[in-house]
Order: C-alpha cells, then sequence, then structure tokens
C-alpha cells in the first residue's frame, strides 16, 4: 500500500495544498475531458462490474481497443492513446482468440500492450506497475483484469482495509494522470432491478473509492444487456447493448427507457402516478380495474413507494448520483 500511494520526497506541512474560498472561484480548471466521451473519464479510478461470466472482460477489451485504435464505441469517439491490459484470469489463447473476433481481420492496434502474469498489485505488482508507467511512455488506460485476482491476502469484505488500498489505487492514476479500470464481480443474486451501486460483491468500499462506476447488466443466457453508468461529474447513463457472438462485441442499441420493461396496465399506473401521488383504491377507479388486480401491480413494480400515508409515488430516476 506503501509503494502506490509512495509521492516524490518533498517534506509537506499543513500549509501546502491550503486554499481558500476565493481562491478556489478564480482558479482556472479545465472541464473534464474523456478518454471515451460519456463513457471512460481521461483520469481517475473507474469501476467496470457484472456478474460473472456476462461479458466484463470482452466489454473491456473492447473500450482498449477503441481507445488504442482511436476508433468509436457505443456511438462515441474514443481519444488515441497507449494502452496496458493486465489479464490475471485470461492467457494468450483465449485473449488471441478473442482479438481476433474484435479486430475482424484487421492488424492488432500497436498502442495495446498486454501482460498475463502480473504481480498482485498488493504484493509488488504496484511498484511494478509504477516503474512500468516511468519506462514505456504514454500509457493512459491501464485495465486490471479483476480485482479479486489481483489483490493478495486482502479481505473482500473489509470496508476500511479495501478503501485505503483501492484510495492509494485511486491516487496514483490521479498522480500519474491516468485512467486505471478495475474489473469487479456483482454477487450472485444481483438482478437487472437492482440498484447497480449496491450489487458489487464483498465491501461496498470499491464502489465508494471509485470515481466512475459503469455496471454491465443482463439475465442469464439472454443476448441483451443494459449498461449503467455513474460519473462524479456527469451523474447517471443508462444505455442498451446487445451481444453479438460472431464479433464478441457489444453493440449499442440506444438510450434505455427507464419504463420500457412493464406491462400495459403498470404504464398506465405511472402516467397516472406522474400526475400527482394516488392511493390504490384511486388508481383503481380511474382505471376501471378491479382494486385487488391493481394492488397486485402495484405490488410487483420496484419504481414504487408507498408513503405512509397510503399514497403511492414514483421514486425519482432522473436525479444524479452524486458522491
Amino acid at each position: 500500500m506503501q509503494a502506490i500511494s509512495k509521492q516524490a520526497d518533498i517534506k509537506r506541512t499543513w500549509r501546502d495544498g491550503y486554499l481558500s474560498s476565493s481562491q478556489l472561484e478564480i482558479m482556472q480548471i479545465p472541464d473534464p475531458k474523456y478518454l471515451i466521451h460519456g463513457l471512460l473519464p481521461d483520469e481517475g479510478l473507474v469501476l467496470l462490474k457484472g456478474k460473472p461470466k456476462e461479458g466484463k472482460s470482452i466489454l473491456a477489451m473492447q473500450f482498449a481497443i477503441a481507445v488504442a485504435s482511436e476508433s468509436e464505441i457505443f456511438d462515441a469517439q474514443a481519444e488515441k492513446m497507449r494502452v496496458l491490459y493486465l489479464s490475471y484470469e485470461d492467457k494468450e489463447r483465449l485473449v488471441k482468440y478473442r482479438m481476433n473476433k474484435q479486430c475482424n481481420g484487421e492488424h492488432f492496434p500497436p498502442l495495446l500492450d498486454w501482460h498475463m502474469s502480473w504481480k498482485a498489485i498488493d504484493d509488488g505488482g504496484a511498484e511494478d506497475l509504477r516503474a512500468c508507467l516511468f519506462e514505456q511512455k504514454g500509457i493512459k488506460l491501464v485495465i486490471i483484469d479483476t480485482y479479486g485476482k489481483a489483490i493478495k491476502g486482502r479481505k473482500r469484505d473489509d470496508f476500511s482495509e479495501n478503501y485505503q488500498f483501492l484510495g492509494a489505487l485511486k491516487n496514483l492514476a490521479h498522480e500519474q494522470k491516468i485512467v486505471i479500470l478495475l474489473i469487479h464481480h456483482d454477487r450472485k443474486g444481483a438482478s437487472v432491478d437492482d440498484n447497480h451501486l449496491e450489487d458489487a460483491l464483498g465491501s461496498q468500499a470499491i464502489v465508494a473509492a471509485a470515481d466512475c462506476i459503469i455496471s454491465l447488466k443482463r439475465e442469464k443466457r439472454n443476448a441483451e444487456g443494459l449498461v449503467f453508468i455513474t460519473d462524479k461529474f456527469d451523474g447517471d447513463r443508462k444505455f442498451k447493448v446487445r451481444f453479438n457472438n460472431e464479433t464478441l462485441c457489444w453493440k449499442y442499441e440506444g438510450e434505455a427507457d427507464e419504463y420500457e420493461n412493464v406491462s400495459d396496465k403498470q404504464r398506465e399506473i405511472i402516467s397516472l402516478l406522474k400526475e400527482k401521488p394516488m392511493r390504490s383504491k384511486e388508481i383503481a377507479k380511474e382505471l376501471k380495474k378491479s382494486l385487488r388486480g391493481t394492488q397486485r401491480a402495484l405490488s410487483s413494480m420496484k419504481k414504487l413507494i408507498r408513503e405512509q400515508n397510503g399514497y403511492y409515488n414514483l421514486i425519482p430516476q432522473d436525479e444524479p448520483i452524486i458522491f
């Protein structure tokens, strides 16, 4: 951990970094930039997560190829930068197979480098990463696949320990002005309807420490999926993707309607509640439906909240989560 957060040997006091509000107000700070517009910021710790075998590594490879070749992904343009992919799980045979598919007969991008046997980040790998960044100039995106394999002897459920470690990794990213993309698993019981910020495997410190969280969700054996993004500056975004078995790529299918996967009856209820909160009896009367059927529909809708006074209301979906 000390190796990750190691800084230049300069004696610092509390005066270093002391800033008044007046100084902050007149500071010229550029707007946030992106490696991939609207997807990957150009600096910081990014968490890419999803359940096992859902296609996280394939998506990360798409990000890597897009950045290394200055191509588009999900209708967004990538900046041309050097990429280092630390593959702790997949070895040369599988990586080459996937690269051949995704590159579709084209040469592999020369700005994309690989390592299949990197040391654990907390057992010498951090020192090696710092040395590599110094020697191999121009690396802008480092992908660590996966967090569970990249750490050694660290308690997955210990918030303080994970937050301190990931905070140091985040500081390294900002110090070196790079993006560290950390791939991690969601817990097995997580569903598409769950809040994507709450379903990471292990401690919530893994989510809390990140500058940006990207979640890939899909039902088992379903080619269609959803990508959720929570960014400190841009708030929340959700869009649809579809997996192509021939190219081994996720394809952008457009921005997601938060109420698209609901029945006609549920959609009618949503239309009523957008106007004002209502009780179940009032909803049944407006829809000319039975009270029991209406109550059954209400109980199955996860985007509603029932107040203590019996009124149903929509859970706000358009307010960005700032953390």
